[in-house]
């Protein structure tokens, strides 16, 4: 770790703060920082790990159901 609480490896950076505080107000320059096209980007790939084809990058068809109304 260096001397200012910032450890770089590769993909990952950790940093410490000294307060939530602190740590809020980073993160919100961040966001801030970033273009809307980077947020939606950053939104999508959640959206992919979390139902599951992020490692295929197949997107599952909708269902498609009939349904069958009584003749009037």
């Amino acid at each position: 770790m260096e001397a200012n609480g910032t450890s770089k490896r590769p993909g990952l950076t950790i940093e410490v703060f000294d307060s939530f505080e602190e740590a809020d107000a980073e993160e919100r320059r961040r966001n801030h920082a970033m273009t809307p096209v980077e947020r939606l980007n950053i939104t999508e790939r959640l959206r992919a790990q979390y139902y599951g084809y992020a490692e295929t990058g197949v997107e599952p068809r909708l269902e498609r159901t009939l349904k069958v109304l009584p003749f009037p």
